[in-house]
């Protein structure tokens, strides 16, 4: 199984702290952001990790080369013009070739198990399986609607009936994916919550939630980067 990090975003949340720094190199606590994302990748047994680049790419791969570092072996996705999720994991799709992969956001900060995540995305036989909690008071992110056993009804908007969806989410930016994600996407800029996810819903392909209650937090804001930097309960990470 391989692995992307969709690092390529302006971080424009951040303002000046990101005007001459992607936001993937931002330093907390003596590591780069994406370090712990490539810190859960590497627990997992991932070796493989695609890197999507835009703003400040040059100095994203001068900072983590090819990987060796961390004993990992990183490719980089440049994208002259900017793809968005969607777009940018189509970009990238003959790493993948026809099997799973791990998709995760190059901002957030968490202790998730990668591998029990993916064993669960396995077992369920699902097309997509999402990781999700139960805040769905913050803002930026999607909010899911799941159904008792876990399968996702919505991502983002309401369905038909309530009934059947008793459970309220939000999207981490974890997610493992099978490669029919690729026949939804598009190559030009698109997003995978809407070229995707929403559509292969209403397709009936099998997405599923994974309940994640462990710590989690988005560094994409200011007011989140000053709760990090001045966090002891930040997950260890040693490469």
């Amino acid at each position: 199984m391989r692995a992307m990090i969709l690092a390529a975003g302006f971080g424009s949340r951040l303002h000046e702290l990101t005007r001459d720094l992607p936001k993937p190199l931002i330093p907390i606590h003596h590591h780069y952001l994406i370090e712990y994302a490539l810190f859960l990748i590497k627990k997992a047994g991932i070796i493989d990790v695609m890197i999507n680049t835009h703003y400040h790419a040059d100095k994203i791969r001068g900072a983590l080369q090819d990987g060796h570092k961390h004993g990992l072996r990183i490719s980089y996705s440049h994208e002259e013009t900017i793809l968005g999720t969607g777009g940018g994991v189509k970009r990238a799709e003959n790493f993948f070739g026809h099997e799973p992969f791990v998709l995760i956001n190059s901002d957030i900060i968490c202790d998730i198990d990668l591998k029990k995540v993916i064993a669960y995305h396995f077992e369920q036989k699902a097309a997509a399986t999402m990781v999700v909690r139960d805040d769905t008071t913050l803002p930026n992110f999607d909010e899911i609607k799941l159904s008792q056993d876990y399968t996702i009804r919505a991502v983002g908007i309401k369905p038909k009936t309530d009934e059947s969806v008793p459970l309220n989410r939000m999207f981490t930016g974890i997610h493992v994916l099978d490669p029919i994600v690729f026949s939804y996407l598009k190559p030009e800029f698109s997003s995978i919550i809407s070229d995707f996810y929403r559509i292969a819903i209403k397709d009936n392909l099998k997405i599923m939630g994974y309940d994640f209650d462990g710590f989690w937090i988005d560094v994409g804001s200011k007011e989140n980067l000053d709760l990090v930097r001045n966090s002891r309960r930040l997950p260890k990470i040693q490469f």
